[in-house]
C-alpha cells in the first residue's frame, strides 16, 4: 500500500495568515470605533460645559446688577436716615413758631 502524501502546511499557513489579517482588521475597526465614541462623548461633554459656563456668566452678571442695586438702596437708606435726623435735630423756624401758637407750645415743651 502506498500512501499519498499531502502537504497541508501551505494551506495551514494561508489560513493562519488570513486569521491574522482578520484580527488586525477587526482590531483597527474596534480602535477606530472606540476613537469615534470618545470624540462623540467628548463633544457632548464639551457642549454641557459651554452651556454651564454661559449660565454661570449670566448669574455673575445678574449678581453684579443686584450688588449695584443693593448699594443704591443702602445709600438711599443712609440719605433717608440723615434726612430724618436732620428733621428731628433742626429747630423749627421762628417764623413758623410765630404763625402757629401750637407749634410754639410744642417747641417750648421740648
Amino acid at each position: 500500500m502506498s500512501t499519498i502524501a499531502i502537504n497541508l502546511l501551505p494551506h495551514r499557513a494561508l489560513k493562519r495568515a488570513q486569521r491574522r489579517r482578520d484580527f488586525f482588521v477587526l482590531a483597527g475597526l474596534t480602535a477606530g470605533a472606540a476613537f469615534l465614541l470618545v470624540v462623540l462623548i467628548g463633544g457632548v461633554i464639551q457642549g454641557y460645559v459651554v452651556a454651564q459656563q454661559a449660565k454661570n456668566e449670566y448669574i455673575k452678571q445678574k449678581n453684579t446688577e443686584l450688588d449695584k442695586q443693593i448699594a443704591e438702596v443702602a445709600s438711599l437708606r443712609q440719605e433717608i436716615d440723615a434726612i430724618d435726623l436732620n428733621a428731628i435735630h433742626t429747630p423749627l423756624r421762628p417764623s413758623i413758631l410765630g404763625d402757629f401758637p401750637i407749634f410754639r407750645r410744642i417747641h417750648q415743651a421740648s
